[in-house]
């Protein structure tokens, strides 16, 4: 599973340490807690964010704006709710959009 980034300095290709069918089941996972208020989300919020962004955070390093162009399973997911290793929601360190 590779993850595409394209800042005005080029395109990287970073290789993300899962396989597609273990995402899609962690997406629907969090997506699900994300949807029910008696479910625990925090714990899934933190592990897809190791998964599909902390492999690529030199290249994120001072963005403020994430334009997220994903596929799949990963439309299912809300971006903005994922916390990175501090606890904090992506949303509090940088905008967050979506492109097809």
């Amino acid at each position: 599973t590779v993850l595409f980034v394209a800042t005005r300095a080029g395109i990287a290709t970073v290789t993300l340490p899962t396989d597609y069918p273990t995402l899609a089941r962690k997406a629907a996972d969090f997506r699900a807690a994300c949807a029910d208020p008696r479910r625990e989300y925090r714990a899934a919020a933190s592990e897809l964010h190791r998964l599909l962004l902390a492999p690529a955070s030199r290249h994120l390093a001072g963005r403020k704006r994430l334009v997220v162009c994903p596929d799949g399973a990963l439309w299912d997911i809300p971006f903005q709710a994922l916390r990175d290793g501090k606890g904090r929601f992506l949303a509090e360190g940088v905008e967050v959009v979506y492109a097809y």
